[in-house]
């Protein structure tokens, strides 16, 4: 059982221009973090920009469909995000946090289909706290 998680579109590098990468988008980011900038006394200055959109996995939908409509959003912008990622770090990210030991999840082939169009790479950061049913 998944009890939380995200999937983002995350765009790391030097110089982005948060404008207009929220233009061509058609969408506003979650968060937007320059180089230099102190965000967290634990990890210190930012070390390059990041722009990143995320979306939270709802209890009536698994990450594959929470990936699916981050895609859907992304659509219209292909050929941006695989020209952005030939001089930034572009990826996809999903995020899935659990209080059972084991969970599982899978990605549809419409899903795959249209994350490998972006060329980018896919991330997965999977936390249980390895709790059991009994």
């Amino acid at each position: 059982m998944i009890d939380s998680g995200s999937c983002s579109l995350i765009i790391k590098g030097e110089g982005l221009d948060f404008s207009e990468i929220s233009k061509t988008l058609k969408i506003n980011p979650t968060r937007e973090m320059r180089k230099g900038v102190v965000y967290s006394s634990i990890f210190g200055p930012n070390k390059e920009d990041f722009w990143i959109y995320e979306l939270k996995v709802n209890e009536n939908q698994s990450p594959n469909d929470t990936l699916s409509t981050l895609l859907s959003y992304l659509s219209h912008s292909k050929q941006f995000i695989v020209m952005l990622s030939k001089s930034h770090n572009v990826s996809i990210k999903c995020y899935i946090q659990s209080s059972m030991a084991q969970i599982g999840f899978d990605l549809s082939p419409p899903t795959i289909v249209e994350l490998s169009k972006l060329n980018v790479k896919l991330e997965f950061s999977i936390l249980s706290w390895g709790g059991v049913e009994g």
